[in-house]
């Protein structure tokens, strides 16, 4: 019986192996980890420490996976550039990840910042203005 489950579930997975083959090259080549932020990294070359800001609400953002994956990106591929996510607006720049763009400009707008770089889909460059 089991002999027979396993072998049931094998050909299931080979058929959906199968079925995934063609489109990989596609489904690799949509993203890269830190696809989202590397454009960012030219505004950067020069600044060796910026923060991290998002607008998603945890009741404990560090443990939170879908917060920490955003930074975690970020910070990958804007290496070497140190970004500070609990002390974010500490720094002239911040990397800043909305839920979208209207999002966005809610964020610049209440903390008082000038978007460098909007690359879209919430996700930009600000920095902040003197008061």
């Amino acid at each position: 019986m089991t002999l027979c489950a396993v072998l049931v579930n094998s050909l299931h997975l080979v058929r959906y192996a199968a079925e995934l083959l063609p489109q990989l090259p596609q489904i690799l080549s949509q993203s890269q980890p830190g696809d989202r932020f590397t454009s960012l990294r030219q505004y950067l070359r020069n600044v060796r420490r910026a923060g991290f800001y998002t607008d998603k609400i945890s009741a404990n953002p560090a443990l939170d996976v879908a917060i920490m994956h955003d930074y975690q990106e970020a910070k990958f591929s804007l290496s070497p550039t140190i970004l500070d996510y609990f002390h974010n607006l500490n720094y002239e720049f911040v990397v800043l990840s909305c839920s979208d763009n209207k999002s966005l400009q809610a964020t610049t707008a209440q903390l008082n910042m000038a978007v460098v770089a909007n690359l879209g889909n919430g996700i930009a460059l600000g920095r902040r203005l003197r008061k």
